[in-house]
């Protein structure tokens, strides 16, 4: 989740106007496909998304 605050911190700093997700549906712990369908990390659910969003708001 840092990872996404730097960045997103970056895009705001520079009048970026976004920020591209790496992949909706890896965004979960679990998956339906194994590795390539989940963060690996045991975030939960939507966690990158929210994270990124709070900045964007």
């Amino acid at each position: 989740m840092a990872d996404v605050d730097t960045l997103s911190n970056f895009a705001k700093s520079n009048g970026l106007a976004t920020v591209r997700f790496w992949a909706f549906d890896r965004d979960t712990p679990n998956g339906n496909g194994g590795l390539s369908t989940m963060n690996g990390n045991g975030a939960p659910p939507l966690a990158y998304n929210n994270e990124f969003l709070k900045f964007f708001q």
